[in-house]
């Protein structure tokens, strides 16, 4: 087998965590001060807040350390890290100096009532003295983290320790038994369980917090986000296995909706940002079933798209090229428009509306006519795709010939997708 053919399922999935991310933070100024807390307050954005946050991150680095491995496999080790330094951190770098100030300057702007132009020469002057603020471009830093350690454990383990192959053959042994016996969310929930449950500064309600304020890594997301990193390039290497998420989804998702209900009828349907709200077997309870909900949302999500977006499709390859530009450019735009929609005399459910589908827009207008087709197109999906409707139609259709393709080979039984690049992952 000379050509990899890409996973549309696996794709859309990533879009599609990237996309929520629209959503997640359209929905906080309609329960919280940020970046101002608006005049028609809604308990069912919070909810959705809540239900959103459990499982997009888990399920976007699960797919990116999925990547990372057969990208690391087909590139070799050198040109992988220049590969990720140019997509992952060039990114980061110009998203720190350019849309992270203008993100928190329109905080302090829906906060502190100055005007955006004063906050954002402020946050100019201060942001990079006193404290790095990676606002919403964190998943980014951590990316690069997850990387840096893997790639060290991997040399360590291949070169020392397991030099042999017999160890990596026990591993994908014991995770194939994991896997069939439905055991896994257990055993994965694990580790994301002590860490939570055993931190005097958890906040149940908020779950996984994002660590954006500092360079230190914070050790709540470096073992949950982590986990699934690591977890999703240990699957690469028997990919058959996800054809038990595809059997099973509709079982997981009813699970991860029930895991989700009962969590939600201890904490509460409103936020809580500080101190805890339960504790002693409550909070025991809690943890274990906001923990497995992490792992059966995952994979019933996963197992769903294996079923039903296996197949190449023009409008969802489109979004999940799209994904990462809009993720990039949407809260400079999102807050603004809270502050502005704020004080007004509408029902939340039109603002925040409004809201999604004027970032979506722009985000979407920006891509087709500054992106796409531009360097900025090659640096964020890895190419730039050509003007011409008639190249580009049949550059997204055929797979790239030349590139070895990973092991074992994805069974038919999962779908004919084509692998091509994964750039954000």
């Amino acid at each position: 087998m000379t050509e990899q053919e890409r996973f549309h399922s696996l794709d859309s999935v990533r879009g599609l965590a990237l996309l929520l991310g629209i959503v997640v933070h359209s929905t906080l100024s309609f329960y919280s001060p940020i970046p101002k807390m608006d005049n028609s307050p809604s308990t069912t954005l919070s909810v959705c807040y809540y239900v959103i946050h459990i499982f997009r991150m888990s399920v976007f680095y699960f797919i990116a350390g999925f990547f990372a491995h057969m990208v690391f496999h087909r590139m070799g080790g050198i040109a992988f890290i220049i590969d990720r330094a140019r997509r992952i951190g060039i990114p980061l770098l110009a998203g720190a100096f350019i849309l992270v100030p203008m993100t928190v300057a329109s905080v302090y702007w829906g906060m502190l009532g100055s005007s955006w132009s004063n906050a954002f020469f402020n946050v100019l002057k201060g942001q990079f003295h006193s404290h790095i603020n990676w606002s919403y471009l964190w998943f980014l830093y951590y990316l690069c983290i997850f990387y840096v350690l893997t790639l060290a454990l991997y040399w360590v383990f291949v070169r020392t320790i397991d030099r042999t192959g017999s160890l990596r053959l026990f591993v994908d042994k014991m995770t194939a038994l994991a896997v069939r016996s439905n055991c896994v969310p257990l055993l994965l929930a694990t580790p994301i369980f002590l860490q939570l449950y055993f931190s005097n500064n958890w906040n149940p309600w908020m779950g996984l917090m994002t660590p954006d304020l500092t360079f230190i890594p914070n050790p709540a997301a470096i073992i949950g986000y982590g986990t699934a990193f690591g977890f999703g390039w240990i699957l690469n290497r028997q990919t058959q296995l996800l054809y038990e998420w595809k059997k099973h989804w509709m079982l997981y998702l009813v699970i991860a909706i029930a895991l989700t209900v009962f969590c939600l009828s201890q904490v509460g349907l409103k936020p809580v940002f500080f101190g805890t709200q339960i504790a002693g077997w409550s909070r025991f309870g809690y943890a274990v079933a906001y923990t497995m909900a992490i792992w059966f949302w995952t994979f019933g999500i996963i197992g769903a798209a294996l079923r039903f977006c296996s197949e190449y499709n023009t409008h969802r390859r489109y979004m999940a090229d799209a994904s990462y530009w809009l993720y990039l450019m949407h809260l400079p735009v999102i807050f603004p428009l809270q502050v502005i929609m704020a004080g007004l005399p509408l029902h939340w459910s039109i603002k925040f509306t409004l809201i999604v589908a004027a970032t979506t827009a722009l985000g979407l207008v920006s891509y087709r006519y500054l992106v796409r087709f531009t360097f900025i197109g090659s640096l964020l999906n890895g190419r730039r795709y050509p003007r011409t409707k008639k190249h580009a139609e049949k550059s997204d259709t055929q797979p790239i010939s030349g590139v070895i393709a990973f092991s074992p080979p994805l069974p038919k039984m999962i779908g004919n997708d084509t692998l091509t690049e994964y750039a954000n992952c």
